[in-house]
This record gives C-alpha cells, sequence and structure tokens, in this order.
C-alpha cells in the first residue's frame, strides 16, 4: 500500500493491491452518482484498517492495483469484522485516464 501525493488540486490517492487479500461481494452498479464499484476485502492488517480510514476520512482517492488500475472517489468504508472492510467507491476511470483528464 502506498501513497501518492500530486501537485495541484488533484487529492491524494492511496493504492491497494486486490492480489494481496480476498475479495468477496463485490458488485458494480450505475446510477446518477455515476458508476459505483463495492467489495469487500480481509484480512487486513491494523496499519491497512487506519490507512484507509485515514483516506476515506479526508474523501482521498483510491487506486486499486488490478491487471489495469482501477481511480476510485471514496463513497463509504464499512469494518465488517476486526479485519475486513467494505469499500464502495465511484469508479473515475483507470489511472491513466485520470492523470490525462487532469492535465
Amino acid at each position: 500500500m502506498h501513497v501518492l501525493e500530486e501537485a495541484g488540486s488533484v487529492p491524494p490517492q492511496l493504492e491497494l493491491s486486490l492480489g494481496d487479500y480476498h475479495v468477496n461481494g463485490a458488485s458494480i452498479g450505475y446510477g446518477r452518482d455515476g458508476t459505483k464499484f463495492a467489495f469487500t476485502i480481509g484480512p487486513i492488517s491494523d496499519a491497512t484498517a487506519a490507512a484507509l480510514d485515514g483516506a476515506a476520512r479526508n474523501h482521498w482517492r483510491l487506486c486499486l492495483l488490478l491487471p489495469k488500475p482501477l481511480l476510485l472517489e471514496f463513497v463509504a468504508l464499512e469494518h465488517k469484522e476486526p479485519h475486513k472492510v467494505r469499500i464502495v467507491g465511484r469508479i473515475i476511470g483507470a489511472t491513466s485516464d485520470a492523470k490525462s483528464s487532469a492535465a
């Protein structure tokens, strides 16, 4: 997990490799607020839980490291069990798309 900070008005982002966790309960939906992606991961360490809490609280972006990175804006973070969280995010796009549109 890494924190990336970019110059300008783009908020910092937290990188999360889903290959490091068990992922389940994934869903995707489209509505008035855009496309949302939700999933549950675990087990996570206390440090990862704290980093996710801080990123959600400060409205950072979350970069999911998949075969093609996916960039999300945090919508919700819910602690399901001591070492398991449910993340809901609004899809912004692939990181390369988001960087080129911010330029």
